[in-house]
């Protein structure tokens, strides 16, 4: 069953007086119980496509499924009802919190908001602290008066509360150091062990990617160049960019030569050329006239590229 279903969203932005495409036709689904990574460098788009699931970006144009049901433009209750579903974990745990409220209060103001009686709430609020590795106590503190990585444990407990379907992490480990990042990701496993919940991972990087993650997205300037089992995008990467994303997290993977150019790109519009191809050390002639659409390497790897082969 489908807990997800994107189908051809975009969505444009002005800036400088000038149009360009964030997301451009992007279409993937996310089964029950599955993991997906979607990868990609800063500006790519990943956040965006985050936002416009949640509703907290409007589509241009294409159409979003949560259970079979298009919510693209669901309003009022619809709205407050496909939140019951979808709950988002964002890259800066402090931020996401109000800071006049106590952890508790941020916790319990999501269980008071989808109808758990207050009675119940506190009880509730420190079951789901412990749940995620934290001491009831915490409920009594400021979101600055812990660490990032309790910030963002307390950021899960509230995502989680109300038991949604799919659960999206937004860069939710860039923020903190590493030793901190693992244990988030112990945790997320842990998680999805217990209650069999869907995710969205969005990072750039590709390590922890392959540590969690059934599939992988990975995004270019708006649109998905590569797609499939994760283990096999990473052992076998066919796109030029998803390639060169691995040599910068894996130094001698697949050829200590690749190294991404700087070489700066516009954001308008470049007619039907391949968004990659001013970077591409494999461009050729088709790349600077036709853009490549995603097409079957075999039944669990899907790749844009003219001469992926």
């Amino acid at each position: 069953m489908k807990v997800l279903e994107l189908t051809d969203i975009k969505k444009t932005f002005w800036k400088n007086k000038q149009c360009f495409s964030a997301v451009d036709g992007v279409s993937f689904s996310i089964e029950k119980g599955e993991c997906v990574g979607l990868v990609g460098e800063s500006g790519c788009g990943k956040s965006t496509v985050a936002r416009m699931i949640t509703r907290l970006e409007k589509t241009d144009s294409g159409e979003i499924f949560v259970n079979g049901e298009n919510v693209t433009r669901c309003k009022g209750k619809a709205l407050r009802d496909m939140y019951r579903h979808i709950q988002m974990v964002f890259q800066n745990p402090v931020d996401s919190f109000n800071p006049r409220l106590k952890l508790g209060s941020s916790i319990g103001e999501v269980l008071a908001n989808f109808g758990t009686p207050r009675g119940e709430i506190k009880q509730k609020v420190e079951r789901l602290l412990v749940q995620v590795g934290l001491e009831p106590a915490m409920a009594m503190r400021y979101p600055h008066e812990v660490s990032g990585g309790q910030c963002q444990r307390a950021a899960i407990a509230r995502a989680i509360a109300i038991a949604p379907e799919l659960l999206i992490c937004d860069e939710a480990t860039s923020a903190l150091d590493v030793s901190v990042q693992a244990q988030i990701m112990e945790l997320l496993f842990r998680l999805r062990k217990e209650t069999q919940m869907s995710y969205l991972f969005i990072s750039h990087d590709l390590a922890l990617v392959q540590s969690i993650c059934d599939r992988v997205l990975v995004m270019h300037r708006g649109r998905i160049v590569e797609a499939g089992d994760t283990r096999e995008v990473i052992e076998h990467a066919a796109h030029p960019y998803t390639r060169l994303l691995l040599a910068s997290v894996f130094p001698l993977h697949p050829d200590p030569q690749w190294k991404i150019p700087d070489v700066p790109t516009a954001q308008g519009e470049e007619g039907d050329a391949c968004r990659f191809w001013q970077r591409c050390p494999s461009c050729g002639e088709l790349c600077r006239t036709e853009r490549p659409s995603l097409r079957k390497l075999n039944e669990r790897h899907d790749v844009a590229c003219h001469f992926a082969e």
